[in-house]
């Protein structure tokens, strides 16, 4: 598999070691870029297949900044690469939505094979290379469009639904009755579907830990997900993951 063309965002420190970006095939197109800004200038101009972040070890704005370029281009998947390591980070990574990670240092063929399943899952979903703001919604003209565009971005924070009204320009007992009108279930209903429907996501990942999964999605208690994850789905998030793998 070749893709059309990787964006590969060396963020490292020390450029004097070499970049793991050898380990990609000649055949492949990879545009490197060292600055944050210039990634997302490429990205817009490119439309890659595949972007790769790569670190030795992150900074608070550099993670900011993939974060943001993740939202931005939220159909292409990202790749991130790191010499350091910690349960917070991968943890981060799950968060952001990122495709694999990586730690340094990785074989050519670990590279290659993670580059590949980024690409066929995105491939297999569809992958709709204009930037997730600029995308046409058919809730556009809707009162609430802009709290089912918040869930998406905050699902995994606290979400007070005063804060999803005031978002919205109404008030708390407006909201509630105008987004169970044009959503067809209440605010509260909609943010629960919406984490456990990540949760599910996360839980077909291999090796993925139900706690961490748990707090990944917005919970601050793993007793009380996998509780509103079995009346939701039926199953406990332990034997979903379980059937997942079969």
């Amino acid at each position: 598999m070749c893709p059309e063309s990787i964006v590969w965002a060396d963020l490292r420190f020390n450029r004097n070691a070499p970049s793991n970006r050898r380990l990609i095939p000649n055949g492949w197109r990879v545009e490197k870029v060292e600055t944050p800004d210039y990634v997302s200038n490429v990205t817009a101009r490119e439309s890659p297949g595949l972007l790769v972040f790569e670190f030795d070890r992150p900074d608070i704005p550099s993670l900011s900044s993939l974060s943001s370029i993740r939202r931005r281009f939220a159909a292409i998947p990202v790749l991130m690469l790191t010499e350091y390591h910690s349960e917070a980070l991968a943890i981060w990574a799950l968060r952001n939505h990122v495709s694999n990670y990586l730690v340094v240092p990785v074989s050519q063929h670990e590279l290659v094979g993670s580059v590949e399943e980024a690409m066929t899952a995105s491939s297999a979903q569809g992958v709709n290379p204009i930037p997730n703001e600029l995308r046409f919604r058919s809730i556009a003209c809707h009162k609430t469009a802009a709290a089912v565009r918040y869930v998406e971005a905050h699902y995994h924070e606290a979400v007070r639904e005063e804060a999803v009204a005031e978002v919205c320009s109404m008030g708390v007992s407006a909201f509630s009755r105008t987004f169970r009108k044009e959503q067809g279930k209440t605010f509260r209903e909609y943010l629960l579907d919406y984490r456990i429907g990540k949760a599910c996501e996360l839980l077909r990942m291999p090796g993925v830990n139900v706690t961490d999964v748990a707090f990944t999605v917005g919970f601050n208690d793993g007793s009380h997900f996998s509780r509103m994850f079995k009346r939701q789905i039926g199953q406990t998030p332990t034997g979903f993951q379980h059937n997942s793998d079969i």
